[in-house]
């Protein structure tokens, strides 16, 4: 799930870089849909997308096929190092695995913050 979360993590960098940003509220709603998914997935020991989540998430990844057919290099770069200095202060959406212990540390913009903003 970690490399789903940072598809998305990037969709959205790229978005607030200007790349296809009028699609920045369905690649969020993407991440919340995702984060979403956890508790029941701990319940049952594995992860599950349900049918909401899971057209949300298919609907994010078209945009960032899109994304990566416009961006440049630089974009592209820029971006992932944005959500990696995200990552470090803990404002992007990933999940910590440990066995079956899954933490979820959610992004900021998701709290209403502008701090994942470029």
């Amino acid at each position: 799930m970690n490399q789903l979360a940072l598809v998305l993590n990037m969709a959205a960098a790229l978005c607030e870089r200007g790349i296809c940003p009028e699609h920045l509220f369905r690649v969020e709603h993407a991440q919340k849909g995702l984060v979403g998914c956890q508790p029941y997935s701990l319940r049952v020991g594995h992860w599950v997308i349900n049918g909401d989540a899971y057209r949300t998430i298919c609907d994010a990844l078209l945009i960032h096929d899109e994304q990566l057919r416009t961006a440049t290099e630089l974009d592209i770069r820029e971006a992932s190092a944005h959500v990696n200095e995200q990552a470090a202060i803990g404002n992007v959406i990933r999940f910590e695995e440990t066995g079956h212990q899954v933490k979820t540390h959610r992004a900021a913009r998701e709290a209403g913050s502008s701090a994942t903003k470029f």
